[in-house]
């Protein structure tokens, strides 16, 4: 396994969780902030010696929809639902959470420290200090677009610091 996750990996992780396919395209990295309204998502990885934030899974919202909503099966109008309102139903955030922490396994490449997610946290406006320093400084970075149909394309950011 290459030791960076490549958007392949990604995506052919995504898929095998939800059965869609979806379509990712490289980006250039970019600010992360919310629109106020609709949450980002970012899970936090770290090692067992917990000295901080090792790597981060950060998804927008429209990504966080689109994947929950392959995963439970939520059909096209519950969707649509859920991207009008921008609030995710009770059902987001867990979803959510099982797809970060299987995610876990793309970043445990050996070579480097086992990383398990640690927390999922969520902003509106700035990223919260710990992951916007993780975001400024010199790492391993992927930045893609990625479209879970019917949902528009969202953002995609993979961090590692190690």
């Amino acid at each position: 396994m290459n030791p960076f996750p490549v958007a392949t990996h990604i995506l052919d992780l995504l898929e095998a969780l939800t059965d869609k396919k979806p379509v990712s395209v490289p980006r250039k990295p970019a600010p992360l902030n919310g629109n106020g309204r609709a949450p980002v998502f970012a899970g936090i990885y770290k090692t067992d010696s917990e000295s901080g934030i090792d790597a981060a899974l950060i998804v927008d919202f429209t990504v966080a929809v689109g994947c929950a909503a392959a995963m439970i099966k939520l059909g096209p109008s519950g969707v649509q639902e859920e991207l009008k309102t921008q609030r995710g139903g009770e059902m987001l955030r867990p979803t959510l959470y099982e797809v970060l922490n299987i995610a876990s396994s793309l970043l445990n490449a050996s070579g480097h420290p086992h990383v398990r997610l640690t927390d999922l946290i969520e902003w509106q406006n700035q990223p919260p200090e710990t992951v916007s320093a993780l975001l400024a400084g010199e790492h391993q970075r992927l930045d893609l677009d990625l479209t879970f149909a019917p949902c528009p394309a969202g953002r995609v950011v993979l961090i590692r610091s190690n």
